[in-house]
């Protein structure tokens, strides 16, 4: 999905704290039909002879989008176990993150809102929506002799909290950033284990060459530079290291050791970059890839989705994590992912039954009717399907979670205006390690304030 760029808009990027906040989080565009919901058998909290209440829901999602289809759905579960409740939904779509706030400070009655977690618990956070810490330990619907926090992906219901600690939202559409390859072309070319390490993928692609497919890989910079560079720098430094150097106005720490291993990988791994890569425009690399140009391509799992239409039915879809470097920081089980959550606002005068509908959205019935769309569930229990099977995989194996582009977009214009483009002319080979190295030296001694 393409990510309105890396400009203001935090995560495009998560941007500086304290002036904004996480750049949206990609939102994938299903074509399958969601399937249908019954409504749970599990007993309600809500007593049913208590008085009527309507909830408030400002949606992030399209009424007629699948995902949307999918939320009425649990509304229509919810209110049918519980007909004293209404849930008075509004399909604000994506823009609801740039009205939520003023909505808010206005008097405007919200009770339930959902958005990336990042921008929910960095951005938002503990003024504007309730900790849910306390709610998380109740028995989850659908799932016997568990708690709410039991059935989510660890890393991912931990990966985000408020600036007072607190768990703002409960995820239930979650993605990763991977490498997609086809499956076909690395048979031809002999290769029957995808690479876990920089030299075993470095190996892979000179067999992809030599095999004919020369084209190894692509993206599109416009989209997804970002991602790519915080993935491959945790690997070398990690996230930390990385911010530090980004807020370095001496440059010097582009000198270190690992900084300047990962430039000199990073122009290894140019040679492989498909010819025009760095002039790509969103969607053109991802439909490359589709299309069987190209071997693989750096996305997020809503890919599938996007290049359906082009890809087919039998596109032999595979993914692996970004490969670990010898004396590096990262491994292969950590991951830049994140995913849409539900919380419930500060000035909700019924949270103990949001809570309730929120526990709807990440129920069985609705998580496993979530992943028959294509879209990523957020239980550890329901497997995804078609392409993003193999995903579904590195998820539960997951050990650690790292926020989009190691969240180099909190430490301010330096990343987006000059490590960005330098990257792009690194990976695609129009400058070398040294170039890139001395152009952020140079740079961050007179950008960096």
């Amino acid at each position: 999905m393409k990510n309105a760029k890396y400009l203001a808009i935090l995560l495009a990027g998560i941007l500086l704290l304290s002036a904004c906040g996480p750049k949206t989080t990609p939102v994938p565009v299903v074509t399958l039909p969601p399937a249908t919901i019954p409504p749970t058998a599990e007993p309600t909290t809500i007593p049913p002879t208590a008085e009527p209440i309507t909830l408030v829901y400002w949606s992030m999602w399209n009424a007629d989008e699948p995902m949307g289809v999918v939320m009425q759905q649990a509304i229509t579960a919810f209110e049918t176990a519980n007909p004293n409740v209404t849930v008075e939904v509004t399909w604000q779509g994506r823009n609801v993150r740039k009205i939520f706030t003023a909505a808010i400070d206005s008097g405007t009655v919200i009770d339930l809102i959902d958005n990336d977690t990042a921008r929910i618990a960095l951005t938002w956070g503990d003024k504007y929506v309730l900790g849910l810490d306390s709610y998380l330990g109740q028995p989850a619907i659908g799932v016997t002799g568990k708690t709410v926090s039991e059935t989510i992906f660890p890393a991912l219901i931990n990966q985000y909290k408020t600036a007072g600690g607190n768990i703002a939202s409960v995820p239930y559409n979650p993605y990763i950033n991977l490498w997609f390859y086809n499956k076909a072309h690395f048979e031809a070319a002999g290769i029957t284990t995808v690479p876990t390490t920089f030299d075993e993928w470095m190996t892979a692609n000179a067999a992809l060459k030599a095999a004919g497919h020369g084209s190894v890989f692509t993206y599109d910079p416009d989209s997804y530079t970002d991602v790519m560079v915080g993935d491959s720098v945790q690997r070398y430094v990690g996230c930390d290291a990385f911010k530090t150097a980004l807020a370095d106005k001496t440059g010097e720490a582009w000198n270190s050791a690992g900084l300047v291993t990962w430039a000199e990988d990073m122009q290894a791994l140019s040679v492989y970059a498909a010819q025009g890569t760095s002039a790509n425009v969103y969607p053109a690399g991802q439909q490359a890839f589709a299309l069987g140009d190209v071997t693989m391509t750096f996305n997020g799992t809503w890919l599938p989705s996007e290049v359906a239409e082009t890809a087919g039915s039998d596109f032999p879809w595979g993914t692996f994590s970004w490969p670990a470097v010898t004396n590096g920081v990262g491994t292969v089980n950590d991951y830049d992912m994140g995913a849409q959550g539900m919380a419930i606002t500060q000035a909700s005068a019924h949270p103990d039954v949001a809570i309730e509908f929120i526990k709807y959205v990440v129920s069985l019935d609705i998580q496993t009717a979530v992943a028959a769309t294509g879209y990523a569930s957020a239980l550890v229990d329901v497997p995804w399907i078609g392409p993003i099977t193999e995903a579904y995989t590195l998820m539960k194996n997951a050990t650690s979670a790292f926020g989009w582009a190691c969240e180099g977009w909190n430490t301010g214009d330096f990343f987006g205006n000059d490590v960005l483009p330098a990257f792009t002319d690194l990976i695609t080979g129009k400058i070398t390690a040294e170039a890139f190295t001395a152009q952020l030296v140079a740079k961050a001694k007179t950008n960096i304030p």
